[in-house]
């Protein structure tokens, strides 16, 4: 792996298309997501090489970005499958793609989503409203996601905060 390559994510910002109160990198997002990674494998009884292989890719997740930048959601949505333009920049960095298991990619997929919940929760109680639409979106992904274990994925959504209706700004509640 190109250390000094992957050493960009400190300088690339997430969400750099919006107005926020505090802001985010690349690599604090991944290590927050590998850190929620670690406490869910106690959850879903991952042990040995499959805990190993989700705390590993949660690290690596969005490792591409060293090279692409941070590419949003409804970027990556609306121009559907990049996984070409990723595949570029993993090999620029010169990390190999995880062999994939399904319930490990959802369960990263899903802390992916939980960590920017946490953020935007952030955000939100700074002050900042105009995230609260993709807060909102972002707790409706979270509910889809299959982990593999209802009960967990339950019980890690039930310890984020809501979003109240009350928080909406008076001009977007029309």
């Amino acid at each position: 792996m190109d250390i000094r390559k992957s050493r960009n994510l400190r300088y690339i910002r997430r969400f750099n298309f919006h107005n926020c109160n505090c802001h985010e990198s690349v690599a604090e997002h991944s290590f927050f997501v590998a850190l929620l990674a670690a406490d869910m494998s106690v959850d879903l009884q991952f042990e040995g090489k499959k805990r190993l292989a989700l705390i590993s890719m949660a690290l690596v997740h969005d490792i591409a970005e060293a090279v692409t930048g941070d590419i949003g959601y409804l970027v990556k949505k609306h121009l559907g499958n990049i996984s070409n333009i990723e595949n570029v920049a993993l090999h620029e960095i010169g990390v190999t793609p995880f062999q994939e298991d399904d319930q490990l990619v959802q369960t990263i997929l899903f802390l992916d989503c939980y960590e920017l919940k946490l953020y935007l929760e952030e955000e939100r109680l700074s002050g900042n409203h105009g995230l609260w639409q993709i807060e909102c979106e972002t707790m409706g992904r979270l509910n889809q996601i299959d982990i593999g274990n209802k009960a967990v994925r339950d019980k890690w959504i039930g310890m984020l905060k809501s979003v109240p209706p009350h928080d909406l700004p008076e001009e977007m509640s029309h």
